[in-house]
């Protein structure tokens, strides 16, 4: 199965659904039936360098809101 994600918030982004985001990919490189490519913002911060995650665009940073 292939799946397409898009997304604005993906690691390194510390923002929770981020997070969530980002654990769901991890989970479903457990099962080889799965394909997952992730089309995301350019995180500051240390990258996932997985061949199948795009970081897109200039260099952003998560400001968390008050």
């Amino acid at each position: 199965m292939n799946i397409l994600l898009i997304t604005y918030r993906f690691h390194p982004c510390s923002a929770i659904g981020a997070k969530r985001w980002s654990e769901f990919y991890n989970l479903s490189q457990n099962d080889e039936r799965v394909n997952f490519t992730v089309l995301t913002a350019n995180w500051t911060g240390k990258k996932n360098h997985d061949k199948n995650i795009f970081y897109l665009g200039r260099e952003v940073s998560y400001m968390p809101p008050k």
